[in-house]
């Protein structure tokens, strides 16, 4: 058997969390195992599969993540963990603990170079393969006991199969449709997949006003021209949002699908700014956080701006209408700071025009609070 010595991998936070709202951790469960048929003397869960990797082999690319959702370090050593297909191996020698709260990521290669970027806690044999159209993964504790065990149809290829952020339990993954595929993280060798950190999730979860659209520079001067309009975002909850796979729409019907690789996050309480432009000397000396590059053009003087998650319209804005102060050249229309809502934003008595100079001579507070309207 081949082994890899253990390093600890910690739980890494929002930056690779899940798509809609997103925990700084996953749920924490007890030291029992709630599943009827599984009961463990230390729990751990398994919580995404890499089975049929796109941009390395099979035999290099394969993979599977654990995760300990107790409190208490779980020392794997003397389990068993057996596919569908009788191939079986012992974690013997080398200690292999998972902290509470941490991942365990278990492969068949552990040469980054080969196995698409991915960094492995311990090495298992060769004969141990994943199906790529279906198969088992059953973990068994040193004496026998049964601690979790997954089962797959097809698995996607180029990429992972997640089990979502809300099912962390071994009831939930027991379940095929508490996994879906990788849907925004890519790893460094070009596939998708989030090996020791929170999976992305499968569905985004958002509610109307969890984000609100609180700055529009549509009509920037006429020297800095496209490049210079931007929108700004305030998340009104009490959890970090990341922007993956989240759509803005303008009023032609153009859409910018959000895709990061879980960089983009809208911290709670606070901005991101979008933009057509990253380069400051180019932009009006705009720091923005994305770049929607041709995707939307927004109307000088009129258009609706509209923010939805998997279906769900967040925000919509729509400048220009009856009672929003007209656009003037060089000026960004900013929301009243006590008029942070989605219901609040229609109303164009809440919107003013910026009164902040930038260094371009524009005036707008992107990133920052507005000025007050009154």
């Amino acid at each position: 058997m081949r082994r890899a010595q253990f390093v600890l991998v910690g739980l890494l936070g929002c930056m690779a969390g899940m798509g809609g709202n997103c925990t700084s951790e996953p749920p924490t469960f007890g030291s029992t195992d709630d599943d009827t048929t599984e009961t463990a003397s230390a729990l751990v869960i398994i919580t995404e599969v890499m089975a049929n990797p796109h941009r390395v082999a099979d035999q290099d690319g394969e993979w599977f993540e654990i995760y300990n959702p107790g409190t208490d370090d779980v020392d794997l050593v003397g389990w068993t963990i057996s596919d569908g297909g009788g191939a079986e191996f012992t974690i013997e020698d080398d200690e292999l603990i998972i902290p509470g709260g941490s991942y365990a990521v278990l492969g068949v290669n552990d040469k980054t170079e080969d196995n698409g970027g991915v960094t492995l806690d311990f090495v298992y044999p060769d004969d141990f393969t994943l199906g790529n159209s279906g198969d088992s993964i059953i973990i068994e504790d040193a004496g026998g006991t049964l601690v979790d065990a997954v089962s797959y149809g097809n698995a996607p290829d180029g990429a992972s199969l997640s089990l979502d952020p809300s099912k962390y339990d071994p009831v939930a993954n027991d379940d095929e449709a508490s996994f879906c595929a990788t849907r925004f993280t890519r790893m460094p060798g070009g596939d998708l997949g989030t090996p020791g950190a929170l999976n992305d999730a499968c569905i985004l979860e958002a509610s109307p006003g969890d984000l609100v659209i609180t700055e529009i520079m549509s009509y920037p001067l006429a020297e800095i021209g496209e490049w210079g309009k931007f929108v700004e975002i305030f998340n009104t909850t009490s959890e970090a949002i990341r922007l993956d796979g989240w759509i803005m729409a303008d009023g032609a019907g153009d859409q910018l699908t959000f895709s990061s690789d879980g960089a983009l996050v809208v911290p709670s309480g606070g901005y991101v700014v979008i933009g057509a432009h990253f380069e400051t000397t180019e932009n009006g000396g705009v720091d923005i956080d994305y770049s929607w590059g041709n995707t939307l053009v927004l109307n000088e003087t009129t258009d609706t701006l509209t923010l939805s998650a998997d279906g769900t319209v967040v925000d919509t804005v729509t400048y220009g209408a009856g009672g929003f102060p007209a656009m003037t050249e060089g000026v960004s229309l900013q929301l009243d700071p006590g008029a942070i809502d989605a219901s609040a934003n229609d109303e164009g008595a809440n919107w003013c025009l910026s009164v902040t100079e930038m260094s371009s001579g524009e005036k707008g507070t992107p990133g920052a609070e507005n000025s007050s309207c009154t």
